[in-house]
């Protein structure tokens, strides 16, 4: 293929992947509200209960407080992550004797694809969670962005840079590997030699299936993230400072137990699984209809 047909391929997946992720964050964002309230204010209750509550204070258009620069960061950053993933995983095949087929593939692809995405997921991160923690005039990821400029710099906007790695790159590795794995049984059960044949149903489940398992087992450090993200907030001021990540789990564990590590974990389970599963399925419905070839 010509170096021009590569280019096209590649503009071609980066929309792709874009467009995919920006339509789920649509239907995900509201429960990615509800995460963050939960696991940044531990005496706010439930998921229910935190649901009500910010429904009651702003409405339904509470529960999309930083979708702003959800939408201007989330298509670079998942276009990022899927181009890396399948780039990396190409990659790692030709410097091992390892099969695309090799959980050891996807497990490194899956860090590969955290890394590099995470210089757009962090400010992303970092904005976007303290906008869903505000109210009034002030709860606007511009608000946010101001105040953060004023009051800490520039640089807090990488805060819990290797945090996030810390914390989505275990996830990424489980979510890839666990998805590859459900995309071959199902390829099985079909009777079919390529994912790219499954149909979109299939996606769906092998989607919904590893992004809660992968969503479930990260959560104690999706806390600790989330925790020293929003520390800092001139409108959301904690009365728990954390210096370190060791001490944020030291204190979250000594002081809320095991319930604190735990605490949001069906919020996040219900905010990543759609996320991921319409994302993927977007995807690779629209890898075929475009005709996007694999990379190799």
């Amino acid at each position: 293929m010509s170096t021009d047909g590569r280019m096209n391929d590649g503009i071609r997946r980066l929309g792709a992947s874009a467009v995919s992720g920006l339509i789920a964050r649509c239907f995900a964002h509201p429960m990615d509200t509800v995460r963050t309230n939960v696991m940044a204010n531990p005496g706010q209750g439930s998921v229910v209960t935190v649901l009500q509550s910010v429904v009651r204070s702003s409405g339904v258009t509470g529960l999309y407080r930083g979708f702003g620069i959800t939408a201007a960061m989330h298509a670079p950053a998942i276009a990022s992550f899927l181009t890396t993933y399948d780039v990396a995983k190409t990659q790692f095949c030709k410097l091992t004797n390892l099969t695309a087929q090799s959980p050891l593939v996807h497990l490194a692809s899956g860090l590969a694809a955290e890394t590099v995405s995470a210089v757009f997921w962090v400010p992303m991160e970092v904005l976007k969670q303290r906008a869903q923690l505000r109210e009034g005039a002030s709860a606007s990821s511009i608000a946010a962005f101001r105040d953060l400029l004023r009051h800490e710099g520039l640089r807090s906007l990488f805060r819990g840079y290797a945090l996030t790695v810390g914390t989505f790159g275990p996830y990424s590795m489980l979510y890839f590997a666990a998805y590859e794995q459900w995309k071959a049984f199902f390829c099985r059960k079909r009777g079919v030699s390529s994912a790219r044949e499954l149909g979109s149903i299939d996606i769906l489940a092998s989607a919904s299936a590893s992004g809660g398992f992968a969503a479930a087992t990260t959560t104690p450090l999706d806390i600790i993230k989330t925790r020293i993200q929003t520390q800092g907030d001139v409108k959301f001021q904690r009365s728990k400072q954390y210096k370190s990540t060791w001490e944020a789990f030291k204190r979250i564990a000594r002081e809320e137990g095991f319930r604190g590590l735990t605490r949001g974990m069906a919020a996040r389970v219900l905010w990543i699984v759609p996320q991921t599963a319409i994302t993927m399925a977007t995807f690779e419905k629209l890898k075929k209809v475009l005709d996007i070839p694999e990379i190799s």
